[in-house]
Order: C-alpha cells, then sequence, then structure tokens
C-alpha cells in the first residue's frame, strides 16, 4: 500500500465514466490526473 508523498507506478487502463455504452469508457493514463489527488478503486 502507498502511502501520502509515495509516487503511483506508471498504469494505463480503461476507466468507467457513464451509464451510456456509447460514452462509458474512456483511458486512464498515469498522467490523465498529473498533480491532483486521486482515489484508485479495483474490484476484482
Amino acid at each position: 500500500m502507498l502511502g501520502i508523498g509515495k509516487k503511483f507506478p506508471e498504469f494505463n487502463l480503461k476507466g468507467v465514466v457513464s451509464a451510456d455504452l456509447k460514452t462509458a469508457f474512456i483511458d486512464v493514463t498515469h498522467k490523465s490526473y498529473e498533480g491532483k489527488w486521486l482515489v484508485v478503486f479495483s474490484y476484482p
């Protein structure tokens, strides 16, 4: 588990942002939220 001030590893994944199937998924990378706080949650 990473703590405050620790660097998160680089990543590239699909994120869900909508219930509309045409716009539901976006590509998210480690640079998408650079300089901002981010909570990463993963479920099996």
